[in-house]
């Protein structure tokens, strides 16, 4: 990856380490870097009246964007909020089952120094749009897209990729004149794309209108302005003109190798129908309550598990290890493999939250469809072509003598345990299609 100082268009050098005392260098942490490109960059913090998710819905829906302050208020996982952040499954081509991981190299969020890291994969889980305001060489305020670092090691924000294979930035001369190859974690710094009860987004091949612009620029002479897409799986962005029909370059620039004539889908605002709240009767707490209840309560609270990750989306998982070297393994989105949720300076120590159920519940097994009284463990996002939560549910079965805790897949009607370890040697599943449902008596 390229040092943010490679691209200073300003002329101001940025610090890219400081010196101790023996002039050894050292790196950089995490809140020296972002002064660093705060200044090198001159972004912008983002106003309360930049936020777009209060527009008006009747008329034609647009992107909604909200600063990403308003994670720090909100609860453990934003089930039942009015704002959430739009989040959809990444494909990073990355399969760990494979021998040291194949095509590790195509990763599709590796981050700038300092957070870089061997084998930093996005863990096939979720990943979405965001924005950053920065002040232009005209005195005006510009803004670019990124995509959320929704990485394992849960180091969370917008990432502005290197705009390595976006070709009309390179047209223009104008590859170096943007943000890019950054890693702005400072909340007031950057925007959310999110939904809501009445507007959310699907994936179009062919959109059937005109799609909104989610940023604006000022480059060579021009305003240019992006849209949201995706190739071959990856988000990536469209470039257009003022006052021009297309520019004729396809969908990319937020995926160091993305493809311009892979296969492209278009992210399109559409309005929701009222529908029926959907509730879980399930609390995920930091610390585990220590009031006693029924046994099959006391059975989830302690085998059951959901990582701690940075955009407060929630997945199902389950306790492995023992005693004071317990951790958290999980399923990916496309229920091929397991994970083990970690901190972000790689640790597994317990960086995950425990469910708490005030009724009391039990096991009903499974006989071809989920009991009606099935507890929800929470709303997870795990459609490719839209966003949109769908409700998870506990499971349990029985593996060589043993009780066996995971999470039930509609398709195959399965219940799948995630069997990986800390040190990532397996990233394993077990599944049985004899298993019980969690349900509440």
């Amino acid at each position: 990856m390229h040092s943010p100082d490679k691209y200073n268009h300003t002329g101001n050098s940025s610090a890219e380490c400081t010196h101790n005392q023996s002039g050894h260098a050292m790196p950089l942490v995490p809140e020296d870097y972002q002064q660093s490109i705060i200044q090198q960059y001159k972004l912008i913090r983002f106003d309360i009246s930049d936020d777009t998710h209060n527009s008006d819905t009747k008329k034609k829906p647009g992107y909604l964007w909200a600063r990403a302050t308003f994670l720090d208020a909100r609860p453990q996982h934003l089930d039942q909020d009015d704002i959430r952040p739009a989040l959809f499954p990444l494909n990073s081509g990355f399969d760990p089952a494979f021998p040291y991981g194949r095509a590790k190299q195509l990763c599709t969020s590796p981050l700038p120094e300092p957070f870089t890291k061997d084998l930093r994969c996005n863990d096939n889980e979720l990943t979405g749009f965001c924005r950053i305001k920065f002040l232009q060489d005209d005195g005006e305020f510009g803004t670019l897209v990124g995509m959320l670092a929704n990485t394992p090691d849960a180091y969370s924000g917008c990432l502005l990729s290197s705009r390595e294979s976006d070709r009309f930035l390179e047209s223009l001369g104008a590859e170096t004149l943007v943000p890019r190859d950054i890693l702005v974690t400072d909340r007031e710094y950057y925007q959310i794309n999110v939904f809501t009860k009445k507007v959310s987004y699907e994936f179009q091949d062919q959109p059937r209108k005109q799609i909104p612009f989610a940023s604006t620029v000022l480059l060579s002479g021009s305003l240019r302005h992006e849209t949201l897409c995706k190739n071959d799986g990856s988000p990536g962005t469209q470039w257009y003109t003022d006052g021009v029909a297309g520019d004729g370059y396809g969908c990319a620039g937020l995926t160091p190798y993305g493809d311009e004539l892979g296969d492209i889908s278009y992210f399109v605002p559409v309005r929701l129908k009222a529908s029926a709240v959907r509730r879980s009767a399930v609390t995920w707490q930091e610390v585990p309550s220590e009031k006693w209840q029924a046994p099959a309560n006391e059975e989830v609270k302690e085998y059951f598990c959901s990582p701690r990750k940075p955009f407060k989306e929630f997945i199902l998982g389950s306790v492995g290890g023992e005693r004071g070297r317990k951790f958290c393994r999980y399923i990916d989105t496309t229920g091929e493999n397991g994970f083990v949720a970690t901190t972000k300076r790689g640790r597994i120590a317990s960086d995950y939250l425990t469910p708490h159920i005030d009724k009391n519940v039990g096991w009903e097994a499974f006989a071809g469809n989920l009991p009606e009284k099935a507890v929800i463990a929470g709303f997870s996002f795990s459609n490719p072509n839209k966003v949109s939560t769908d409700p998870v549910y506990f499971c349990r079965f029985t593996n060589n003598g043993f009780s066996t805790y995971g999470k039930y897949f509609e398709k195959g009607k399965v219940c799948k345990s995630s069997f990986a370890t800390p040190g990532g040697n397996s990233h394993a599943l077990v599944d049985s299609k004899n298993f019980e449902i969690l349900v509440t008596q």
